[in-house]
């Protein structure tokens, strides 16, 4: 029998046996095979069983009559099985936020029901291993239904629904992705439960204030900023601190260190109103760092302000010349290190000596005491 099944075809070799694979399709094709192989001749009068194979398909719907999504299985015998899972909800929209090292930080999904709508705040590792359930407060789970199945369901949700990827920027200022497209960082303002994802240097940003126009824009900067030849030089200097990505990028190093004196008198250019005019940082959450507050915390500081003033204030009496010194020589060096990327500042009444003693060519010394301004500093 087994002469007749491999008369006049190639024998089996073995892959270790010269490395070859058998003809597979040296096979009569009359006679039965699995894969090409023959196996033998179908004995007269025997029909060989049907195996009884269930073929089950499966889909997630919603049932509008009750509002409820369920889990149908239907077999190849027509066979209905439905298991409710949760009530009904849809997924508007997901965001993935990368870190610097390519991986999710966290996803913010918005997502409705028929009584809410809002957003849910996963962590990056919940969301990469499907621990969705907890983050979905709104989304209640129906009795039979397991905690397994409810993530499996919210899973293929978020697989099927609209999806947009960002990168978390490690720094405040001018960022550019991958693809080469360049973008502004700054605090939008996130919920607090988001915050804690956003990198300490974004977070200090000022807010973006919105206007009603361009032409709007323009006239308040032309009435409070260009009424005085020391508003127009602070103004510019604002404008190109905010540049220095592009400066930067052609060659152009900037290493001036401007010492403002403000006014003492409130009808001028105090302090407080310098701070709000040019204060990169969100002063009111993050304050200003004076040169007493020690080197380190000046250079840490200064490292994390990119496209803006790093702005610090003199809060020293006469007979602290010592801190002085130590916080100006801080700042100078942080300038000729070229960490960060920024225009310094410091505002102070005695420290412009200091600076032109230490950085004569450096040092820029702005004397303001006549210039007044009738805005107050909650409206600069």
């Amino acid at each position: 029998m087994f002469d007749e099944l491999i008369r006049g075809r190639e024998a089996y070799v073995s892959a270790s046996n010269n490395g070859h694979f058998p003809d597979w399709n040296a096979a009569n094709t009359f006679t039965s095979t699995l894969y090409g192989y023959p196996y033998a001749q179908s004995t007269q009068g025997y029909v060989a069983p049907q195996l009884d194979v269930t073929v089950n398909t499966a889909a997630y719907k919603h049932n509008a009559g009750d509002d409820t999504m369920e889990y149908e299985t239907v077999n190849s015998k027509g066979k209905v099985k439905v298991k409710k899972l949760s009530n009904g909800f849809t997924i508007d929209n997901q965001v993935e936020n990368y870190n610097d090292n390519g991986e999710i930080a966290f996803a913010t999904i918005t997502y409705s029901t028929k009584s809410y709508s809002g957003t849910a705040i996963i962590p990056g590792s919940d969301y990469t291993n499907g621990r969705y359930d907890k983050h979905f407060k709104h989304i209640i789970k129906l009795p039979g239904c397991s905690k397994a199945e409810l993530n499996t369901l919210i899973g293929f949700k978020l697989k099927t629904s609209p999806c947009q990827k960002q990168k978390l920027f490690p720094h405040q200022g001018i960022c550019e992705f991958e693809n080469g497209v360049v973008s502004f960082a700054i605090n939008p303002g996130f919920i607090k439960e988001v915050e804690k994802y956003i990198s300490p240097s974004v977070l200090k940003r000022k807010p973006l204030v919105g206007f009603a126009s361009a032409e709007q824009v323009i006239d308040i900067w032309r009435m409070t900023f260009c009424q005085h030849p020391v508003f127009c030089y602070l103004s510019n200097k604002y404008i190109m601190s905010l540049l220095m990505y592009f400066l930067n990028s052609a060659g152009i190093v900037i290493r001036n260190l401007d010492m403002l004196k403000p006014s003492k008198n409130q009808l001028g250019l105090t302090e407080e109103k310098l701070i709000a005019m040019l204060s990169t940082n969100n002063f009111h959450k993050y304050p200003v760092p004076t040169l007493e507050s020690g080197v380190e915390t000046i250079e840490r500081e200064y490292s994390e302000v990119y496209d803006g003033i790093f702005l610090v204030k003199d809060q020293s009496f006469a007979d602290e010349v010592c801190k002085i010194i130590d916080g100006v020589k801080a700042v100078i060096r942080c300038i000729h290190n070229n960490t960060g990327r920024c225009l310094p500042m410091i505002i102070s009444q005695n420290a412009g000596y200091t600076a032109i003693k230490f950085a004569s060519e450096n040092a820029i010394i702005i004397d303001i005491e006549d210039v007044t301004v009738d805005y107050t500093a909650e409206e600069i």
